[in-house]
This record gives structure tokens, C-alpha cells and sequence, in this order.
């Protein structure tokens, strides 16, 4: 029983680790001249994780580790 409940502690613990190595990228995405671009795809490069920026070109992602943006 004590081995049980020392694995099942640990597991909590290495999801609660997990969890924590998320975090949320917030920006604005805009053209060459300075313009937003409305709607666009902000995607994290090689998941599936995306989101669409607003009107206004901004959005906010929520990335797991060191992530980059593919829009």
C-alpha cells in the first residue's frame, strides 16, 4: 500500500509539472507597412496548437516549452 501511494504522489506530482510549463504569448500581427492583418493564423511550429487574431491583428496562444510562431 505505502508503494502505491508513493507512485500514485509522484505521478500527481510530474503532472502538475507538465501542466506548468505552459505559457501565454500575446501579440499583434502586422503587414510590412505596419498595417494589421486582420484574422490571420498564428500557429505553434510543429503542433497542433493555433488560434486567429482578431480584427485588429491581435491574439494571444497559449505555447508548451520553447515554441516559435508560424502566422
Amino acid at each position: 500500500m505505502r508503494k502505491f501511494l508513493m507512485l500514485f504522489a509522484l505521478l500527481m506530482l510530474s503532472g502538475v509539472f507538465a501542466m506548468a510549463q505552459t505559457f501565454g504569448v500575446s501579440g499583434s500581427v502586422k503587414d510590412d507597412s505596419g498595417a494589421p492583418v486582420p484574422f490571420a493564423t498564428v500557429t505553434e511550429t510543429g503542433a497542433r496548437n493555433a488560434t486567429t487574431a482578431d480584427a485588429n491583428g491581435n491574439f494571444t496562444i497559449k505555447m508548451r516549452g520553447n515554441g516559435t510562431l508560424t502566422f
